[in-house]
């Protein structure tokens, strides 16, 4: 072999190599590209869908906190300690249909954290109308009061109903601001 002949083979060699390896250099930049175009793409999804979440728990919980301020008025406004000629009497409870499309939404939209603090508050109410009803049967005519401590209980309801409201009031913010 004539040293042209090594100087050819020699640089045919060097140009596959180079060949190659830009070959391989440019696949890998592909690759890498697709990649990183998947994962954009997969990160643009998930803040789409998060913010889709974040829009519907806004509504949602607007709604729940709007049932929170209407429980507190009619708490307050229900067998108070004190009244007056004249004074606002509660507002309506929200029907059956209201309370359940809230909290079919909520089940839907909110967190668990809501959801279960909902629900708690829920029952506080039904306790508090429980009590409410003891109330006004004591005071019935020909009633006779087999427990005179209704009205501690009714006033124990009321705190229980006013501390969880609050509780679902600042869960609700605090998501809402995450």
């Amino acid at each position: 072999m004539s040293p042209s002949d090594g100087i050819a083979l020699t640089s045919l060699v060097v140009a596959a190599l180079a060949t190659y390896l830009t070959y391989r250099t440019g696949r890998e930049a592909r690759e890498d590209a697709h990649a990183l175009a998947r994962e954009t793409r997969e990160a643009q999804a998930e803040e789409a869908r998060a913010a889709r979440l974040h829009e519907a728990r806004k509504t949602v919980y607007v709604e729940v906190l709007e049932y929170g301020y209407l429980t507190l008025d009619t708490v307050e406004r229900t067998e108070p300690f004190m009244s007056w000629e004249g004074a606002p009497g509660p507002p309506e409870w929200p029907s059956d249909d209201e309370l359940r499309r809230q909290s079919a939404r909520t089940a839907a939209f909110g967190s668990p954290q809501v959801r279960n603090k909902l629900l708690e508050l829920k029952d506080a109410v039904r306790q508090f109308r429980s009590a409410v009803f003891m109330r006004q049967a004591e005071r019935m005519p020909g009633a006779h009061p087999q427990d005179v401590g209704t009205f501690q209980k009714l006033d124990e309801a009321r705190a229980r109903v006013r501390a969880l409201v609050e509780e679902v009031i600042e869960l609700a913010n605090e998501e809402l601001t995450r």
